[in-house]
């Protein structure tokens, strides 16, 4: 049987010069069992939307996106990273 996993957190850490250093945490509330490709995808997804919408208004310098999760049934706390920094370092976990 495929392990299943419970998204706890989405965070968005960016920095350009119009914003400066910012970070938004979104916390998970809806308790969907997902698969470990399913929370890559949505980490991906995450990161294109952000992209998407934003990055010709403020021109990222660095742009990471942190998804935590939990195995199902256990209170263990693993991430997913996504994304790059200041150095051109590409973030992919």
């Amino acid at each position: 049987m495929e392990k299943l996993y419970f998204v706890k957190s989405i965070e968005i850490s960016s920095r350009s010069v119009m914003k400066g250093d910012q970070t938004r945490v979104t916390p998970n509330v809806i308790n969907l069992k997902l698969t470990f490709e399913n929370l890559n995808q949505l980490a991906k997804l995450t990161f294109d939307k952000v992209i998407e919408q934003s990055h010709q208004k403020y021109n990222f310098t660095k742009l990471l996106v942190t998804l935590t999760y939990s195995p199902v049934g256990t209170s263990l706390q693993h991430c997913i990273q996504t994304g790059y920094d200041e150095e051109g370092e590409i973030y992919c976990s």
